[in-house]
């Protein structure tokens, strides 16, 4: 290995063909000196004033790949250094040559194939005869390795501390227009990106894809990709379920789907500047801030059905409160009219043939139907009012289960049904509205023996279940359909039984809504035959 690409030119600088009285010692010095660069698993390299280089050693070919006769008298900048580098470089080593200063410093190197090494140089000044500087002698570590290992550390504290924020700005609203670009701006500063993107999948065209939010300053949003033909790589991400890795001029893209139940319903894309710091082995950065982002969207889309079924539920109550304010109000005029015209009649019915009184008994009974119908409209609008009050008084359930047996005595005599009522033998007590509750128990048993059929069995019971005390009505009737259990409290119910029983449903409705007003709830148990309802109470 020649030390310089002239054979005059020594480490230092200075002649080798110098007075025969400074041969002998100075030549040892240079041999030892060179042997120990030869050797030395350092890389050096010796520049001349004018950046061209003069000596390198093996281990500097070995690590970047050239010959030395492919960079002898080459200029150092333009071969070793990134162009984005050199103009810095130059401008160091005049620096450097100017003051004849020792430095350290780091300096990212280009190999004969293009990869980057990072050597941690020690460089001193070359002095020629007088003590001019004639150029620079640098003496590095190659530190790639370890670098490299420093950053992916750095890198995984970033993502956790990015994931952490992230996550918090998803926890922060469930708006969004409002959490989807802080995402992406959060994700965009903490790995100093030229941008990051999320895409969702076009709910009107499958073939398409929408930008749903980004992190540049004035990026338009509702841009809209194909997902087919030549692919961007959020197309490529979605389409192949994969992460995806482009490098470009203006830098490098990283794109990875968001997965929704296995569904794929988007990409988040991050874009490097010219050098950016994330490669393809960063993929899995991607991949993380996406599941991040599914999480988020799920969560707010799943707040928004909420909302929205919330809505329906409130403009369905404000329905209901309309109607119900109908049957209350506008009912009662006309029906005081027809009551008055049939208690006239009534007065008469001596005067009337049997046809007659036959019609008067049956308009009496539907005025009658209709008068009960208009209370229990005005008695469910007053349980729903918001300022609804109750006559809060400790008794004992069974009593008010008792009157209410009582109260249908003759009913279930007429009809023939089977009554059988099995009082508690434990303390029954509650806190209640007593006359709202005689109220529901009568609503519950009313339904038991309208649908129980003649000579059925009706079953009551009180007891006591844990903090709870419990009114259960068993009948022995058809029961409520499966697939209408769940309506059986908004009066649809009844839709299914009306071709053999009169009713309107509102009554379970108005039961419940007494139950819940006094902390407890009203309940069908679907395991038994015919239709068994639970009415439980916080006990007293």
């Amino acid at each position: 290995m020649m030390w310089t690409r002239h054979r005059c030119r020594s480490p230092g600088g200075g002649e080798t063909g110098m007075p025969d009285r400074h041969l002998p010692g100075q030549r040892r010095r240079i041999i030892a000196f060179r042997s120990l660069l030869e050797h030395s698993e350092l890389l050096v390299v010796a520049i001349d004033a004018l950046g061209e280089i003069d000596y390198v050693n093996p281990f500097l070919l070995q690590v970047t790949g050239h010959q030395s006769q492919e960079i002898l008298g080459k200029n150092w900048f333009k071969t070793f250094l990134p162009k984005e580098h050199a103009r810095a470089g130059r401008k160091a080593f005049k620096i450097r040559l100017d003051t004849g200063s020792y430095e350290r410093y780091q300096e990212t190197i280009l190999t004969r194939s293009g990869d980057e090494r990072i050597v941690a140089w020690n460089t001193m000044p070359r002095k020629g005869e007088g003590g001019a500087i004639v150029g620079i002698l640098s003496i590095g570590d190659d530190i790639t390795e370890r670098e490299h290992t420093q950053s992916a550390l750095r890198k995984g504290e970033q993502l956790h501390r990015t994931l952490a924020d992230v996550t918090m700005l998803a926890n922060s609203t469930l708006d969004l227009g409002e959490m989807l670009p802080q995402i992406c701006q959060s994700a965009a500063q903490s790995f100093g990106l030229a941008g990051v993107s999320i895409f969702l999948a076009d709910e009107t065209d499958p073939e398409m894809a929408t930008r749903a939010a980004t992190s540049e300053a004035g990026g338009a949003t509702a841009v809209r990709i194909p997902l087919s033909g030549r692919p961007s790589a959020a197309a490529l991400a979605m389409g192949e379920r994969r992460a995806v890795h482009e490098r470009k001029a203006a830098g490098t893209v990283l794109a990875a789907p968001i997965l929704s139940d296995d569904e794929v319903i988007g990409a988040l894309v991050l874009v490097t500047g010219e050098r950016g710091q994330l490669g393809e082995a960063d993929l899995s950065i991607a991949v993380r801030l996406a599941q991040v982002v599914s999480s988020a969207l799920r969560n707010a889309r799943l707040y928004r059905s909420e909302r929205e079924a919330a809505e329906k539920l409130r403009h369905m109550e404000r329905w209901r409160t309309a109607f119900l304010r109908i049957m209350a109000h506008e009912l009662r005029t006309p029906l005081g009219q027809i009551t008055g015209f049939v208690d006239l009649l009534d007065s008469e019915a001596d005067r009337l043939s049997d046809r007659g009184r036959r019609y008067l008994t049956n308009v009496q009974s539907a005025a009658a139907q209709l008068g009960k119908l208009s209370q229990r409209s005005f008695d469910l609008m007053r349980l729903y009012a918001a300022d609804v009050q109750l006559d809060l008084v400790r008794g004992d359930l069974r009593y008010v289960v008792e009157t209410a047996v009582a109260s249908h005595g003759g009913q279930i005599a007429a009809k023939g049904v089977q009554l059988r009522y099995g009082g508690p033998s434990e303390q029954t007590e509650v806190v209640a509205d007593l006359q709202s509750l005689h109220q529901a128990v009568d609503i519950i048993l009313d339904n038991a023996v309208k649908y129980t059929p003649a000579e059925g069995v009706i079953d009551i019971s009180v007891r006591r279940s844990g903090a709870q005390v419990e009114v259960v009505v068993q009948d022995s009737g058809p029961g409520i359909p499966s697939d209408m259990r769940e309506y059986v409290f908004g009066g649809q119910a009844d839709d299914v039984l009306t071709r053999n029983y009169s009713g309107t449903g509102l009554g379970l409705l108005m039961a419940r809504r007494i139950a819940e007003l006094h902390g407890g709830h009203l309940a069908l148990d679907p395991s038994t035959v015919g239709a068994c309802f639970v009415l439980s109470l916080p006990g007293a």
